[in-house]
């Protein structure tokens, strides 16, 4: 969570986070993208960090007051974080698949390795929870 990429990786061979910020011009590869490359901590709060700011900068705020104070989180907002989050927290770091999270024209997809815990059919539902990391 806390720790420097080459310390994780020491414990997590396979530990690997990527942002990718994709374009509709298959001759790009990517806009943007952040990898622990050295020039930050590589652990797992810091990326959460960089890139929920880069999942949100598009998003439009309509102008909204509620008890005189301004209402700059959305719904949208909301189901941002919770998807990082939940990506983040119940990825399978031990295995050789990285947590991916792409931002595109077309919206959002997050990645990450592990199976599912619970049968699909109640993770819909929701209010059921079997957390894969539990510290």
């Amino acid at each position: 969570m806390f720790g420097e990429y080459n310390n994780i990786t020491d414990v997590l061979p396979n530990f690997m986070i990527d942002y990718q910020e994709k374009s509709n011009d298959k001759n790009i590869r990517w806009l943007d993208r952040i990898i622990p490359d050295g020039a930050w901590s590589g652990n797992i709060f810091d990326f959460y960090l960089k890139i929920i700011r880069k999942l949100e900068a598009d998003i439009k705020v309509p102008f909204s007051i509620k008890k005189n104070i301004r209402q700059d989180d959305t719904l949208i907002h909301q189901a941002l974080r919770e998807a990082l989050i939940n990506t983040l927290v119940h990825a399978e770091y031990s295995q050789s698949a990285s947590v991916k999270v792409v931002k595109s024209e077309e919206g959002f997809t997050f990645r990450n390795p592990g199976l599912m815990r619970i049968p699909p059919e109640f993770a819909l539902l929701g209010g059921e929870s079997d957390c894969r990391n539990r510290n």
